[in-house]
């Protein structure tokens, strides 16, 4: 998990640690070790929380169009087919 700064940060950190040039997994940070890293959405709530993301930015979009789909469409970078196939995902009409 994580970034190229975060892995990059890790390799640095044991190669100062390693003795006669090899790492091992003891040389890593206890962060790489575990391999996990705390999530900001437990329990795959990430999931819902895009949804809901999705959802509200369908809704400013038409409310800025004036519930025109097609312009709305346009504004979010997407043909008309594929806002009218997410506002059916989520009950919007």
């Amino acid at each position: 998990p994580g970034n190229v700064r975060e892995l990059r940060n890790a390799i640095e950190h044991a190669w100062v640690l390693a003795d006669a040039g090899r790492i091992t997994k003891d040389h890593l940070p206890e962060s790489v070790r575990r391999g996990r890293r705390p999530s900001a959405f437990p329990g795959g709530a990430i999931d819902t929380h895009l949804a809901n993301v999705e959802k509200q930015t369908i809704q400013e979009a038409l409310a800025a169009e004036g519930d025109n789909q097609t312009r709305a469409a346009k504004r979010l970078g997407m043909s008309r087919s594929a806002l009218l196939h997410r506002m059916k995902k989520h009950g919007l009409r």
